[in-house]
């Protein structure tokens, strides 16, 4: 099975994406070849703080990267920071608004095939 990267960015996001992570780890609890990285563009709410209390609890459900940048760099350089770190050989953008649902990674597996 290929290895998915699952990369997300936020900007003052933490309580949708608290939900996104959320869906996220219930639907990957059987995908192993998988990696989460989720880059922070200087969010001033508590989202830098959450994403490190999250992976503190969760590295070891997945593989979890954080980047927090010092300045909002924009969607699309964000992205590219976190694809430039990704060993995946299917790379997934997802928002910090979406929930995941039941099979998504399975048919979004199928599909890349």
């Amino acid at each position: 099975m290929k290895q998915l990267s699952i990369i997300i960015v936020s900007y003052n996001t933490q309580k949708i994406l608290e939900k996104c992570l959320s869906s996220i780890l219930i639907e990957l609890k059987d995908y192993e070849n998988c990696e989460l990285i989720i880059i922070d563009n200087n969010s001033t709410d508590s989202t830098p703080q959450y994403l490190k209390e999250f992976k503190e609890k969760n590295n070891k459900k997945i593989r979890i990267s954080l980047i927090v940048n010092s300045e909002n760099l924009g969607f699309a350089k964000a992205v590219n920071q976190g694809i430039e770190i990704s060993k995946g050989e299917v790379i997934l953008l997802l928002n910090s608004d979406t929930l995941v649902q039941k099979g998504f990674f399975e048919n979004s597996m199928e599909f890349e095939k």
